[in-house]
């Protein structure tokens, strides 16, 4: 499962009388479904048909943009946001409220995987600590340097123990490579102690000025 596929169901059932097409997340249609609904509106609505007309309904297989609970916002799709995620191998930047109201900011190393950031800590740590508090959250991936693109948004930590340091052990590839070096080993000599933290988006916010600052393609 995609980011662009999370919750697919739920946003099939919450269709409602009318079309809520507008920028959002894309679903795959597993049945018809009737869209005459759209009538009026078809300048709202966001379809990959490719070539095809709109015959006012969808075959099973065609995606369509729909609204759900994750908000998007910026100029990027779901897909590039994805595509993003995994090219830029840069620590997340992770807000998170401590014991007294606070909010505090820490990086740590992600993958994004079936629509959700994940990263781990020591289970000890008091990022855990906070996150079992409170799990609301707001993350941003981006370059510090210019041309200046990246995401960021909030949403709900889960945590679970990383056992046999799985996790660990695969972000450490991602930033590391899978080269046996002293920090490698020091590393992972302390992965019994690991908890994932598995974030729900609930915002997504992308901006790109690589085109306005003049990029190389």
């Amino acid at each position: 499962m995609t980011l662009a596929e999370n919750q697919r169901g739920e946003m099939a059932a919450r269709a409602g009388p009318w079309c809520p097409c507008r920028i959002g997340i894309r679903i795959e249609l597993t049945t018809p479904s009737n869209l005459n609904c759209c009538v009026g509106r078809i300048d709202l609505c966001t379809r990959e048909y490719g070539s095809e007309t709109f015959p006012g309904t969808i075959k099973p297989g065609r995606s369509i943009m729909l609204t759900n609970t994750c908000r998007m916002s910026g100029p990027w799709s779901p897909n590039e946001i994805e595509t993003y995620l995994a090219s830029t191998v840069i620590p997340l930047r992770l807000s998170v409220t401590n014991t007294a109201g606070w909010p505090i900011v820490l990086s740590l190393w992600f993958i994004c995987e079936n629509g959700k950031l994940l990263a781990t800590s020591r289970t000890h740590s008091k990022v855990i600590a906070y996150l079992t508090a409170n799990p609301r959250c707001g993350f941003e991936i981006a370059r510090e340097t210019p041309p200046y693109c990246g995401v960021r948004g909030y949403g709900v930590a889960e945590l679970s123990q990383d056992r046999d340091a799985k996790m660990l052990r695969r972000l450490s590839a991602r930033y590391l490579g899978h080269e046996d070096t002293p920090f490698n080993r020091w590393l992972i000599s302390g992965a019994n102690d690991e908890t994932t933290i598995s974030i729900t988006p609930r915002s997504w916010m992308s901006w790109d000025y690589r085109a306005r600052m003049g990029a190389q393609e």
